[in-house]
């Protein structure tokens, strides 16, 4: 079965009986995660990244019907508070899908902060930011992430356009550079995760 998954589906009726089949036995995903990546500076120093995920179709209408008790089309205040506790933080097991890598060492994500779910032309898109437990010079400290399901239940990939922004960067020294995750293949080593390093000059 799928640990991460049951939490996240729980809540989503309709869904339930398709996620708790075994990947064995579905070696293709069934649901489908879009991300976008903001590096959050605080001049030359980084402090987290602001993550975006758009959720797929059928997952949205689930957690739409599910969530949005007074069909007025966004996610109120009560209503973003049950969204993120019974259709997010299931993944925190899975550490949110995401190998944020500081110094080569893959960060344990403890926290979330800022969530927040929309509604955008049917589709669920949630918000969230992933603090870093110290900032660091990314001139002097590698920075990378990958995202991905290590399953493939859930497909999670890089939005094709516009994926990574920077926030707060004062000296314009960085951008990035979006390959295959060579470290991480998944089904059975056919797929590669997208992977992003951040790369600043002194």
């Amino acid at each position: 079965m799928l640990p991460s998954m049951r939490h996240l589906s729980a809540i989503v009726a309709f869904t339930v009986s398709v996620f708790v089949l075994s990947p064995a036995a579905q070696p293709h995903p069934h649901m489908w995660i879009d991300v976008g990546g903001t590096f959050l500076f605080d001049g030359r120093v980084l402090t987290g990244v602001r993550f975006q995920w758009k959720m797929d179709e059928f997952f949205s209408a689930g957690v739409i019907q599910t969530f949005d008790i007074d069909k007025s089309g966004t996610f109120d205040a009560d209503e973003q508070a049950k969204v993120r506790a019974q259709a997010f933080e299931g993944v925190k097991e899975s550490n949110y899908f995401t190998d944020l890598l500081i110094d080569n060492e893959k960060m344990k994500i403890e926290r979330t902060t800022d969530f927040a779910a929309d509604i955008v032309k049917g589709q669920v898109i949630y918000h969230f930011t992933v603090p870093l437990d110290e900032p660091v010079d990314p001139a002097k400290t590698p920075v990378a992430f990958s995202v991905y399901d290590i399953t493939f239940y859930v497909d999670v990939s890089l939005i094709k356009v516009d994926p990574i922004r920077f926030q707060g960067l004062t000296n314009g020294s960085c951008h990035f550079f979006i390959d295959e995750d060579r470290q991480n293949p998944i089904l059975y080593g056919v797929v590669f995760p997208d992977r992003v390093d951040l790369l600043c000059g002194e």
